[in-house]
């Protein structure tokens, strides 16, 4: 939680940023300069007003990869405001909102799941309907997605590899790697295999590759069984991950 006086400084520091923003936009031609000043003293005052709430959904699960997020999008939906795009800042406010709301929704879900539902049918498809949850919600940047996976609980490394299905743009191979190599259960794995099968068309050749040895040599390993859904997907894949012969 921020204290005051916490909150207070980082006033003083927006009113600082933003009227060096100002002298610079005046006196000088630098408008990058400005601009940055500018978003900086914006960044600050967000905080400022929003820090304890935001520390609230950090206390749930959210880590700082998503507040950078929020901080992020608040600015940009105030310079649309000031330069008069109202419903391009009311449709980040409302996607910033979005995101939280979903991150710690599917993240808790996961969670108490499989903290409290016997392992079975069942829960695993109430594990998928999480999943497509975390496919519906706005894509998030690949640093964020990163930080979340990497430092987050099994729901919220969940949510980031149902966004990264959900939103194949964001191509995070590091991501599926280590969710392939050192996965904290047999639904994540599963899923990181969901995640290459979306990003396949996109990767490059040595990705490909590298890729494909690694699931082979998981093909053989005595964990995926004959009749397992990571077995079957992963046949698919070694398939879809060859590189067509150029004729000779």
């Amino acid at each position: 939680m921020l204290s005051a006086w916490t909150r207070r400084g980082l006033c003083g520091t927006a009113v600082l940023l933003f009227g060096a923003g100002a002298v610079t936009a005046f006196v000088t031609d630098n408008g990058v300069g400005s601009a940055a000043l500018t978003t900086a003293g914006l960044a600050a005052l967000l905080l400022a007003a929003i820090g304890n709430h935001i520390e609230s959904f950090e206390a749930a699960g959210v880590k700082l990869g998503v507040r950078r997020f929020v901080v992020a999008q608040e600015a940009l939906a105030q310079e649309a405001d000031r330069t008069g795009r109202k419903a391009e800042a009311a449709q980040l406010r409302r996607q910033t909102s979005e995101v939280l709301d979903l991150v710690r929704s599917v993240s808790r879900s996961y969670d108490d799941l499989r903290s409290t539902m016997p392992a079975g049918w069942e829960r695993t498809q109430r594990f998928e309907e999480i999943v497509r949850e975390a496919k519906a919600a706005p894509a998030l940047t690949a640093d964020v997605l990163d930080e979340q996976f990497s430092r987050g609980t099994e729901g919220d490394r969940i949510f980031v590899l149902g966004n990264l299905q959900g939103h194949p743009e964001i191509v995070d191979v590091s991501i599926i790697d280590r969710a392939l190599t050192s996965p904290r259960s047999a639904f994540e794995q599963y899923h990181a295999l969901m995640a290459l099968e979306a990003v396949v068309d996109r990767l490059t050749s040595p990705e490909k590759a590298r890729f494909r040895r690694k699931i082979d040599r998981l093909l053989g390993a005595p964990l995926w069984k004959p009749s397992s859904d990571r077995r079957k997907l992963g046949a698919q894949l070694v398939e879809l991950l060859a590189e067509p012969e150029t004729a000779s």
